[in-house]
């Protein structure tokens, strides 16, 4: 995708939170809402508007799985 390693890890992390918040029987929205917002505050400085489409469109399709 094109994105720094740092904020690669940066963004690896948050998904390891969330993953370890579902196994442990929570819910993965709020995690994937503050995922959302913490990418938007990358944007336009360390991320295109169109890695942020793409990332959403991730979030996205996780969402649609697990209905929030």
């Amino acid at each position: 995708m094109g994105l720094t390693a740092g904020l690669t890890t940066q963004l690896q992390n948050s998904i390891t939170k969330i993953s370890k918040t579902t196994r442990n029987g929570g819910g993965p929205c709020a995690g994937l809402d503050a995922l959302k917002s913490q990418i938007t505050s990358f944007v336009p400085g360390k991320v295109t508007t169109a890695q942020r489409d793409q990332l959403f469109a991730s979030i996205d399709a996780i969402k649609a799985e697990n209905p929030c």
